[in-house]
């Protein structure tokens, strides 16, 4: 019984050294690839990045499972400069999203929760819409911001061109599609001013 324990505790330890070797090993090629990655960044291998060398993290970043972050320089032949920049202590919860061709701002101590979706461009204007949304040219009608101290709910969508105040609270499920001033509760589809804090 105890060779059996014993062994089950070694097998324990391996699995847990080898996860924390794999974790920093993977760590280690992403911010070689990264325009920064700050100090006590916390993210899983399931985190993926496209476009590394545009995307600027602060320090005490985390992300959970399954986060994905792409910088878009070129799409149907179309060059574009995108730039992502995290602030520092930023938490993104599982299956959160975003995608940039121009800008995305975020700042500092910004919480998000499950599946949150920021873009800064959509597939094609107005006038592209005769095309099959893949055949359509990339369009941004402008940059996102979001300010210092913002929690994001769960499910939460912030569109193209849209800035956020520092210190408001996004209710979950909302679609944030123009600017909102600062220390506001934020919800609904179209998402409006609820409350001012």
């Amino acid at each position: 019984m105890k060779i059996v324990l014993l062994f089950w505790k070694l097998k324990e330890w391996l699995r847990e050294k080898y996860q924390s070797a794999d974790q920093y090993l993977y760590k280690k090629s992403v911010s070689c690839k990264l325009m920064h990655l700050g100090e006590n960044c916390s993210f899983p291998r399931s985190t993926l990045f496209h476009g590394e060398n545009y995307i600027a993290i602060g320090s005490g970043f985390q992300a959970d499972e399954r986060v994905k972050i792409d910088a878009w320089d070129e799409y149907r032949g179309v060059k574009m400069h995108p730039h992502i920049s995290i602030g520092s202590d930023v938490s993104m919860n599982s299956d959160c999203y975003i995608t940039c061709i121009a800008s995305i701002i975020i700042g500092d101590g910004v919480m998000m929760g499950r599946n949150v979706f920021i873009t800064d461009h959509l597939h094609g204007n107005t006038e592209s819409s005769a095309l099959m949304p893949r055949e359509r040219k990339l369009y941004s009608k402008g940059g996102v911001k979001i300010g210092n101290h913002v929690l994001i709910g769960s499910n939460v969508c912030i569109m193209p061109g849209v800035t956020i105040g520092d210190d408001c609270i996004i209710g979950a499920n909302a679609v944030v599609t123009h600017s909102m001033p600062e220390r506001a509760v934020i919800g609904g589809i179209p998402a409006k001013v609820l409350k001012q804090l």
